[in-house]
């Protein structure tokens, strides 16, 4: 039963984030900026909630949290440039080649064993995902330099997955997201100064970005580092295939974005693919040796 809840956790989790990415989309704020004050806020909050339910912080914590708060906040700021410099579909496509980096680690690091049609699954939704890729290249707002940023954001995202997953077996879920967001703001401070000059607070008809980011997606960061302990690591990641879908699907419904004919085929191929991998978990095929 808790692999289960594991499982809707990391479902609903990276539903938040599909929505995040429209979220980032839509703002004025550059993407560095507005990752600092959704930090800033979220940091107050969590902390406020670690102290009362969880108890004092702990510099001994905060270093096994590091590693991880460390590769998610350089993503971050990543992520949220590159999405504002090209397509949607194109930034959430390539970040869902995750599961791509991270299937040999799960192997190796983790013990885990993936059937072999869960294999050939993946690599029939890493087609899927080519596809919705490909198919965007001849769009407006496309950007060969976004997508290169997006490519950087994927390999700080494949080891937030690792570290984020090692940190769990020490720490409680609001704890690692407690000490991301501590950690984190001073990495988005230099990050900020370096690219774009300023830390300065949003003005008023902005600051529901960064909120919005902090209601959405950092509670599907929640959901996920809750569910570490509870699922496998090739089943959450296999599970951010779904991002790209919803938020291209979002962004053509909310700016208009084109999906080209190429685009939808590769997304319905995602989708079966998903409810496969799904499945073979509620079969409990996705184990550790």
């Amino acid at each position: 039963m808790v692999q289960r809840w594991g499982r809707v956790a990391v479902m609903v989790g990276v539903t938040t984030w599909a929505v995040g990415n429209l979220i980032v989309r839509d703002t004025e704020l550059q993407g560095p900026r507005l990752a600092l004050w959704r930090y800033v806020i979220a940091a107050v909050l969590y902390t406020g909630w670690h102290l009362w339910r969880v108890g004092p912080l702990s510099l001994n914590q905060a270093r096994v949290a590091a590693p991880a708060a460390v590769a998610i906040t350089l993503e971050i700021a990543l992520f949220f440039t590159a999405i504002q410099r090209t397509t949607v579909a194109n930034v959430t496509v390539i970040g869902s080649l995750v599961p791509l980096l991270l299937a040999g680690i799960a192997v190796r690091r983790f013990g885990e064993r993936i059937p072999a049609a869960v294999v050939v699954g993946a690599a029939i939704g890493l087609a899927g995902v080519a596809a919705v890729v490909y198919g965007s290249t001849a769009a407006v707002g496309w950007s060969l330099g976004g997508d290169a940023l997006a490519v950087a954001a994927l390999l700080f995202f494949a080891a937030y997955f690792v570290f984020g997953k090692e940190a769990r077996r020490s720490l409680a879920a609001v704890s690692l997201q407690t000490y991301t967001m501590l950690i984190g703001i001073p990495v988005l401070v230099i990050v900020c100064f370096a690219t774009i000059g300023t830390v300065a607070p949003p003005p008023a008809d902005q600051w529901v970005y960064p909120i919005g980011l902090v209601a959405l997606p950092s509670t599907g960061h929640l959901l996920v580092n809750w569910a570490h302990q509870h699922v496998t690591l090739t089943f959450t990641s296999l599970m951010t295939l779904a991002v790209p879908v919803l938020s291209a699907a979002g962004a053509w419904l909310a700016f208009r974005e084109a999906l080209t004919t190429m685009q939808v085929v590769g997304m319905a191929v995602v989708l079966m693919v998903l409810a496969f991998v799904v499945l073979e978990g509620e079969r409990g095929r996705f184990r550790t040796s």
